[in-house]
C-alpha cells in the first residue's frame, strides 16, 4: 500500500535525501584534501584553519534556517530546492574557473566560495531532508517512510564518501565539482516535482484518503471508529486524572 499510494513522494523524500548526502558527507569528510589540491603549498595548519572555517559559517547558516523553516514566504520544499540549486550553481562556477582558483594568490576566493556552499548546505537542504518526511505522510506509515528514506540518505553519505575519494584520485577537482553540482541540480528537480509542500497538506484528509486506499470504505471506517474510541478513552483518563489533582482527597 505504501509502495502504490506513495510511491514518487517516497521517491522524492528518499531521492532527494541521497543527493543531498552524496553531496553532504562527501565534501565535509573531504574538505581538507580538497583545499589541499586547490593549494598545495598552503601548510598543515592552514588547511586545518580553512577547514574550521567552513564549518563556522556553516553554522549560522543552520541557525537562520531554524528562524526562517516556518515562515510563509519560505516554507521547507522552497528551502530545500533554492538550497539545492545555490550550491550546484556555486560547484558548477568552482569547477568553471579552478585553474585560476588554483593560483597561490587566488585560494582566498576558493575559500569564500566554498564557505558560501557551505552555508548554503544548512541554510538549505540539510535542514530540511530529515523535515519533509515527517510531515508529508499519512500518520500510519509516517515513521515507516521517513526511515527508509533516512535509509536511502545514508546510502548517499556511503556514495559521496567513496566517489569524493575516488574522483580526488583520479579526474581531479573541476569535474569532481561538475559532478557534484549536477547532482545538486537533480536534488532540486526531485524536490521540485516528486515532493509537496507540506504547507498545504490537510493531514487529517491525507489520513482519510490513505487509510481508505489502503483498507477499503468498510475497513476504514471500522479503523477510523476504533480510534475515535481510544480517543475518547484517553480524554475520560485525562478529565478523571485533572480532577484527582484538583481534589487530593478524592478516591479513586
Amino acid at each position: 500500500a505504501i509502495f502504490k499510494y506513495y510511491g514518487l513522494r517516497l521517491l522524492g523524500t528518499a531521492g532527494s535525501w541521497f543527493l543531498w548526502d552524496i553531496i553532504m558527507y562527501g565534501n565535509s569528510l573531504f574538505s581538507k584534501q580538497v583545499t589541499r589540491q586547490v593549494n598545495e603549498g598552503l601548510g598543515q595548519v592552514e588547511i586545518t584553519g580553512y577547514t574550521w572555517l567552513y564549518t563556522a559559517v556553516a553554522l549560522p547558516g543552520y541557525f537562520l534556517a531554524a528562524f526562517t523553516v516556518d515562515r510563509a514566504w519560505l516554507g521547507r520544499k522552497r528551502l530545500q530546492t533554492g538550497g539545492f540549486v545555490i550550491v550546484g550553481a556555486l560547484f558548477f562556477l568552482i569547477g568553471g574557473i579552478m585553474p585560476i582558483l588554483k593560483e597561490p594568490q587566488n585560494t582566498g576566493i576558493f575559500v569564500f566560495l566554498y564557505c558560501l556552499a557551505t552555508f548554503f548546505y544548512q541554510f538549505g537542504a540539510n535542514s530540511t531532508t530529515f523535515l519533509i518526511p515527517a510531515e508529508v505522510f499519512a500518520t500510519p506509515v509516517r515513521a515507516r517512510c521517513h526511515g527508509m528514506s533516512a535509509m536511502s540518505g545514508k546510502l548517499g553519505a556511503l556514495v559521496g564518501e567513496q566517489g569524493i575519494a575516488q574522483m580526488l584520485d583520479t579526474i581531479g577537482l573541476s569535474p569532481m565539482f561538475y559532478i557534484m553540482g549536477g547532482i545538486a541540480l537533480a536534488g532540486a528537480a526531485t524536490t521540485a516535482v516528486l515532493i509537496p509542500d507540506s504547507r498545504t497538506l490537510d493531514l487529517e484528509a491525507e489520513d482519510r484518503s490513505f487509510i481508505k486506499a489502503w483498507l477499503g470504505e468498510e475497513g476504514a471506517e471500522k479503523f477510523f471508529q476504533t480510534s475515535q474510541r481510544n480517543a475518547d478513552a484517553v480524554d475520560e483518563l485525562e478529565l478523571q486524572l485533572s480532577q484527582q489533582d484538583l481534589d487530593p482527597h478524592q478516591q479513586p
